[in-house]
């Protein structure tokens, strides 16, 4: 029986996975006009490039501040690896390059029961204060 090789989107969307179970990744990110991306099987995965012709998949993402970009990228590797492996039995990816386009603070969690906080609708006019 012969085996298909899975469609680069196929790989994306479990890199693309991988990578949002990772701590310290806060994000995907597509680029300035979106050139990191996968489309395939009527799709697109933004911030994730697979190149099977060349056994590699490309990342691009946003890290949150303070974590260390060397941790955050070795335990996206190998959380890459394993879901590959485990959902894509027999595909061998050569190369996982990761690209941190952004690093930002995590978004803060807010109490339960809370909401965010308001903005006024209109800005104060300049001549109100006169």
């Amino acid at each position: 029986m012969a085996t298909s090789t899975p469609s680069a989107a196929a790989v994306a969307r479990v890199a693309a996975a991988a990578a949002a179970a990772t701590p310290g990744v806060l994000g995907l990110d597509g680029g300035v006009v979106g050139e990191v991306a996968t489309y395939g099987d009527g799709g697109r995965v933004e911030g994730v490039r697979v190149r099977l012709s060349e056994s590699l998949v490309t990342l691009q993402l946003v890290v949150e501040y303070r974590q260390s970009l060397s941790i955050v990228v070795a335990e996206l590797r190998r959380r890459i690896r394993e879901a590959i492996a485990r959902e894509l039995p027999g595909l061998t990816i050569a190369r996982i390059d990761v690209h941190v386009a952004d690093v930002r603070p995590a978004p803060q969690a807010l109490p339960a029961g809370s909401a965010p906080p308001a903005f006024p609708a209109t800005a104060p006019s300049p001549e109100a204060g006169r």
